[in-house]
């Protein structure tokens, strides 16, 4: 994974992120949509970070409709409450 680097405290040697941390990244970026908090979270930089989304429209689209179907089972589910009063 040429290029999707993270970098240590201290000027260590960048490391690279994994699969998984890519997809935290991701997911973090949809919660916060600011590209710099997220960068700063992970220790990225904002281009780095730029590369990742770019590059996983999947995993954003699936976490967008985790995000959508999460919303629609509150609003059902309190809407259910309501009128249950």
């Amino acid at each position: 994974m040429v290029g999707l680097l993270t970098y240590q405290k201290g000027g260590g040697m960048a490391i690279p992120l994994n699969d998984l941390r890519q997809k935290e990244v991701v997911a973090h970026f949809l919660d916060t949509q600011n590209y710099s908090e997220t960068a700063r979270a992970f220790n990225v930089s904002d281009k780095t970070l730029k590369r990742i989304v770019e590059k996983s429209p999947n995993v954003v689209k699936e976490v967008e409709h985790i995000q959508d179907n999460w919303r629609l089972i509150l609003f059902i589910s309190y809407q259910f409450i309501v009128f249950q009063e």
